[in-house]
C-alpha cells in the first residue's frame, strides 16, 4: 500500500509541471503572510503617520517558466494592508502584476528571484485620500519541498513609494511600502 501512495504522489506531482531537465514550465498558487510596514510624511515634514498593523494577509499566482535552472514567472500578487492615520482606520487593497527573474539550484530546487512590478491600489490612508499608482521591487525566494512534492514555501518582499492625494491639503505627500513575510503555496 505505501509503495502505491508513493507512486501516485510522485506521478501526481507531474501531471501539470512539465520539467524535461532542460525545459521548466510550473504554474504556482500560494497565499502569504505577511509583515508591512508603511510610513508617510507630507513635503514640509509638519506631518507623518506610521501604520500601527503588523501582518497582513494576501495570495499570488505564478507562471514559472525556464531553461537550464534559469526561471522567469509572470505574476499576480495581492495584499490587504490596514493603515492607522491619527484615529481614522482605513483598507488598502494592493495587487501587484508584473515579472520576476530567479536562478533554480538544482538538486536542492531553491528559487532566489528579484522583479518590478506595476502596483494598483483602492483605498487610502485617511478618508478621501487615495494611493497613485506607482511600481514594486519584488524580491525573495522560493523552495519546493521535497517530501510533498507540490508543496512550496518561501520568503518573499516588496518595496514600494506612491505618491498619495489627500483632500484639504496642499503639497506633495507619499508612502514608503514594505512588505516582508512568508508564503505557502502548490506548483502544479
Amino acid at each position: 500500500m505505501k509503495k502505491i501512495i508513493l507512486a501516485l504522489g510522485l506521478s501526481l506531482s507531474s501531471i501539470f509541471a512539465i520539467d524535461l531537465g532542460i525545459l521548466t514550465i510550473s504554474p504556482e498558487v500560494g497565499a502569504t503572510l505577511s509583515y508591512s510596514k508603511v510610513k508617510g510624511e507630507i513635503e514640509d515634514k509638519s506631518t507623518s503617520f506610521n501604520n500601527d498593523n503588523t501582518f497582513s494577509p494576501g495570495a499570488y499566482a505564478r507562471l514559472w517558466l525556464g531553461v537550464a535552472g534559469f526561471m522567469i514567472a509572470p505574476h499576480v500578487k495581492y495584499d490587504y494592508l490596514r493603515s492607522s492615520f491619527v484615529n481614522s482606520k482605513e483598507s488598502i487593497h494592493n495587487i501587484q502584476y508584473g515579472g520576476v527573474l530567479g536562478y533554480r539550484i538544482p538538486f536542492i530546487k531553491l528559487t532566489p528571484f528579484v522583479g518590478a512590478s506595476y502596483s494598483t491600489f483602492k483605498g487610502g490612508f485617511i478618508s478621501g485620500s487615495s494611493i497613485k499608482e506607482t511600481y514594486a521591487i519584488n524580491f525573495g525566494v522560493r523552495w519546493e519541498v521535497p517530501l510533498f512534492s507540490l508543496l512550496v514555501i518561501g520568503f518573499e518582499g516588496s518595496w514600494q513609494k506612491p505618491d498619495l492625494k489627500i483632500p484639504a491639503s496642499s503639497g506633495k505627500h507619499h508612502a514608503e511600502m514594505l512588505n516582508l513575510g512568508g508564503t505557502i503555496g502548490f506548483a502544479f
